[in-house]
C-alpha cells in the first residue's frame, strides 16, 4: 500500500519564475539564471535566478516567420557568454547565428524551412562545437488516403548536426546522427553524451534516443506526448517536457543504454520547453510563463 501510494504521488508543483509571452526557447547561464525568446517577436531576454527580467531585450531576431510551426524554436549560451540562435525567417530559411553580444552573425543554414518538422533545439557539446536539431519539413511525407505517410525511423531526412561556432555560414555541418522527422529536444549530460527526443515518428509513439557515433541507437519508441524540450538531469536521468502531454516527465537510462519514464511526472504545466539549470533546477515553460522545480 505505501509502495503503491508513492508510485500515485501527485507532480509537485514548480515556483513560478516569470511570465512571458511564449517563450519557446530557453538556455541557461551561469549563476541560476536564464536567457529566452519570444517565438514570434524574435526578442530574447535575460531573467535572473530569482526572476527578476533584464530592462531590455539582450537580442532581437528580425524577420522571423510565425506560420506553422516556425519561429525563434533554439538559443545555446558558450563559455565565452555568448549568445547563438535558431529561428526561421521571413525569407523561407532556417538561420543558425550568434546574435549577442554586438553584431550578428551567421553560423550555418540547414536550408530552407517547413510548414512544420522544422526542429531548432541548440546545445552545446563537450567539445564547444555547437549541436543544431534539424527536422524533415515534410520531405519525407507523402499524402494518403488516410493522412500522411511516411518511412520509419531513421529515414527521415532530418538529423542532429555539430557545427563550429567560430565557423563561416559556409561551413559543413557534421552530422552527428541521421533520420529524423522533427527532433525538438536536444540534451547534453554533464559527462558529455548527447541525447535528442523525436516528435510524431507514428501517429501514436515519439522517440527518445542517444547520438554518438553517428547514429541514433539504441532508441526507445515512447507514448506519444509531442516530446519539446529535453535536459539532463544527470547522466542517467533526463526530464522530458511533452506539449500533447503537458507534463514534465523523468527518464531513467536503463543498462541497454535505452531510456523509458520512471515514476510520475516531474511536474505539469511544461508544454514548450525545459532547461537544467547552472545550479541544479529546471526550468520549464508553458506559453505563458516559465516555472522551477528542483527535480
Amino acid at each position: 500500500m505505501i509502495l503503491g501510494g508513492l508510485l500515485a504521488a501527485p507532480a509537485a508543483h514548480g515556483k513560478l519564475l516569470a511570465h512571458a509571452k511564449f517563450p519557446a526557447a530557453m538556455a541557461p547561464l551561469p549563476g541560476g539564471g536564464l536567457i529566452y525568446g519570444e517565438l514570434a517577436s524574435g526578442k530574447i531576454w535575460r531573467l535572473s535566478k530569482a526572476g527578476h527580467r533584464s530592462k531590455h531585450p539582450i537580442a532581437h531576431v528580425r524577420h522571423v516567420a510565425t506560420e506553422g510551426l516556425r519561429g525563434l524554436l533554439g538559443l545555446a549560451v558558450d563559455k565565452k557568454g555568448r549568445v547563438f540562435a535558431d529561428w526561421t525567417g521571413t525569407d523561407g530559411i532556417i538561420h543558425v547565428a550568434k546574435v549577442a553580444p554586438g553584431r550578428q552573425r551567421a553560423v550555418w543554414s540547414p536550408g530552407h524551412d517547413g510548414e512544420e518538422a522544422n526542429g531548432g533545439r541548440l546545445a552545446f557539446g563537450k567539445d564547444g562545437r555547437l549541436i543544431v536539431s534539424v527536422g524533415d519539413r515534410d520531405r519525407s511525407v507523402q499524402p494518403g488516403p488516410n493522412g500522411p505517410l511516411g518511412p520509419a525511423f531513421p529515414d527521415f531526412s532530418g538529423g542532429i548536426y555539430s557545427v563550429d561556432p567560430n565557423g563561416p555560414p559556409t561551413q559543413t555541418a557534421t552530422t552527428l546522427a541521421p533520420g529524423f522527422f522533427n527532433p525538438f529536444g536536444v540534451a547534453v549530460t554533464p559527462s558529455g553524451d548527447v541525447w535528442a527526443t523525436d516528435n510524431a515518428i507514428t501517429p501514436d509513439t515519439d522517440l527518445i534516443t542517444r547520438v554518438h557515433d553517428g547514429t541514433a541507437e539504441p532508441f526507445a519508441y515512447i507514448a506519444h506526448t509531442a516530446p519539446s524540450g529535453l535536459a539532463a538531469i544527470d547522466d542517467h536521468t533526463l526530464a522530458v517536457c511533452g506539449f500533447v502531454s503537458a507534463r514534465l516527465d523523468r527518464y531513467a537510462i536503463a543498462a541497454d543504454g535505452t531510456a523509458h519514464v520512471s515514476g510520475p511526472p516531474i511536474a505539469h504545466g511544461c508544454t514548450i520547453g525545459v532547461i537544467r539549470l547552472s545550479d541544479g533546477r529546471l526550468a520549464y515553460a508553458g506559453t505563458n510563463s516559465i516555472h522551477v522545480i528542483r527535480p
